[in-house]
């Protein structure tokens, strides 16, 4: 019987040196990922500021029209919201232009917000506004026109 004790043992220590070299083990897994940072347009894609028709000899006000547009970005990304100058900047003067080349003035600006880490999503409101001084002075033409870029500063 004693013979047949220590032959058990001695199977035992085999199956348990057997089984921490089978696999069965603890193992690490590194997990890992990056958010990218971002603001995108989702309404209106494309929008346009249309003024409609100006009259010179009638008209007592400036035109001021508005686009509301909203925004996306990623929770935590800081960005600077930018409409730029247009097609036919002069100076500091943004201008539409026809087909003949005459320019009429205009002013674009947004609100708000001009900087945030918000996640959206944002409303932001672009008001164009055509001053009664220029409307005053314009030239006959149909189909002024001018296309300005927004960007996000990240």
């Amino acid at each position: 019987m004693k013979t047949h004790w220590q032959l058990f043992i001695c199977t035992g220590l085999i199956g348990l040196a057997v089984f921490a070299n089978s696999g069965l083990g603890a193992a690490e897994v590194k997990l890992k990922a990056s958010v990218k940072g971002g603001c995108t347009v989702t309404e209106p894609s494309g929008g346009e500021i249309d003024f409609g028709e100006l009259n010179p000899t009638t008209d007592t006000a400036a035109n001021i029209k508005t686009l509301n547009m909203i925004v996306l970005c990623t929770a935590g990304t800081t960005y600077t919201i930018n409409p730029g100058d247009g097609q036919n900047l002069e100076g500091d003067t943004k201008n539409m232009i026809n087909g003949k080349g005459d320019l009429l003035p205009y002013d674009l600006i947004h609100t708000p917000p001009t900087v945030g880490p918000d996640a959206g999503p944002i409303s932001v409101t672009l008001t164009g506004t055509i001053e009664l001084v220029d409307i005053k002075a314009a030239k006959v033409g149909e189909d002024y026109t001018d296309t300005v870029e927004i960007s996000f500063d990240l």
